[in-house]
């Protein structure tokens, strides 16, 4: 019976959160809930009544509530990471870059030390390329472009419909970059380096039987393609395709051409062959 009027508290102040013009009575129902029911995924509601101070414009209460949520979520929940993130972002706007990319550094630790079942908040692929973004943007304040480029590049080469960022957002990376790389090398380096890079691209066919080895009738064969740009490693394509005889084609999307007309179409390819 508690359990469902727990549940009931914590939905009523959901439904309430997520309509902005009604942050307060989220915030009323939040805290009714953790007064009567202390005991109920106490991360989550520090989670959210944080998250409801943060949309007040209120950062330093904010901060305060989702230091309580990273102290007390449990194996049920997959907030410690986003509340870290959230802090990390709090930090950014201060302009307080050492901390944040310190709590940026932290959300990526807990998130690798966690169930990946468990793990679902934030961590999305837009949620991941967000983050390596501002972290670059933090690097770069401090001085350290050759950090920024480094954690960038593996990023990069994806086209925007695989990354699933604001169009803006991706855009803003992208010029980012290039600045970057134009802060670092001459226009004649960077154009000799992206041609060493896509002539060296490798591509691996590899047979794999122990892939499916509690399926004997399936086999599969490994492929792996890849570049360097900048001695940094650009992974284009990895991973198995299943198949029952090794001697089946491969199917047109994990061939080589293929994965080179994907490649082509990323905005930063377009970007570097017009250098």
């Amino acid at each position: 019976m508690g359990q469902s009027q727990a549940e009931n508290l914590s939905n009523k102040a959901f439904e309430f959160y997520i309509h902005s013009e009604n942050i307060d009575s989220a915030i009323f129902y939040y805290k009714l809930l953790q007064n009567q029911f202390p005991y109920y995924r106490p991360g989550y509601t520090f989670y959210q009544i944080g998250s409801c101070f943060l949309e007040k414009g209120d950062a330093e209460k904010a901060k305060s509530l989702f230091l309580h949520s990273m102290a007390l979520s449990d194996t049920l929940d997959s907030y410690p990471e986003g509340a870290t993130l959230k802090i990390a972002n709090i930090f950014f706007e201060e302009h307080n870059f050492q901390q944040a990319l310190n709590y940026y550094d932290s959300s990526t630790s807990i998130y690798r030390n966690r169930n990946k079942y468990a793990s679902t908040h934030q961590f999305s692929r837009e949620g991941n390329y967000l983050t390596v973004y501002r972290k670059a943007l933090c690097f770069e304040k401090l001085n350290q472009t050759d950090t920024a480029i480094r954690i960038l590049t593996p990023r990069m080469f994806k086209r925007k419909e695989d990354v699933h960022i604001d169009s803006k957002e991706y855009k803003n990376m992208l010029d980012f970059y290039l600045i970057l790389l134009r802060k670092k090398y001459t226009k004649k380096e960077i154009k000799n380096e992206f041609k060493i890079a896509m002539r060296q691209l490798t591509y691996k066919r590899e047979n794999d039987t122990t892939f499916y080895k509690n399926n004997q009738e399936w086999k599969s064969i490994f492929i792996d393609c890849y570049l360097y740009f900048f001695d940094k490693k650009v992974i284009v394509y990895s991973g198995g395709i299943g198949v029952k005889n090794f001697s089946e084609g491969i199917p047109k999307f994990y061939k080589k051409e293929y994965l080179l007309k994907e490649l082509s179409e990323s905005s930063t390819y377009k970007k570097l062959s017009a250098l």
